[in-house]
């Protein structure tokens, strides 16, 4: 399991499971490179099927929400698909560099 820079409190619960399962918490080092799917993908093909769907800006909270809820609903299984067949080579690209952050993104 891999968390960011800021210490996370961890209840009893989920430290007795951590350990149960053999878990290690690693910490991502500050400007490491990124292997989260939300942020290799997920987050931009949302936003982009919003503000496709979601025209007025002025509308109110309610429909902004539905909207959302409505792209999410038609995301393609292949783009999601995509953003984590993305994570390994992420990762194995990050193993190569030693860690360092100076990939380019192509």
């Amino acid at each position: 399991m891999q968390e960011g820079i800021t210490n996370t409190a961890i209840d009893e619960y989920t430290a007795e499971l951590l350990e149960q399962f053999n878990v290690q918490i690693l910490h991502q080092v500050p400007r490491s490179p990124e292997v989260n799917a939300l942020d290799l993908g997920l987050w931009m093909s949302l936003q982009s099927r919003v503000e496709k769907q979601h025209y007025d800006k002025t509308s109110d909270a309610d429909t902004l929400a539905k909207t959302v809820d409505e792209a999410w609903n038609d995301l393609p299984i292949r783009t999601i698909t995509n953003v984590f067949n993305r994570i390994p080579v992420v990762q194995n690209l990050i193993i190569e560099h030693q860690g360092d952050n100076d990939l380019v993104e192509t």
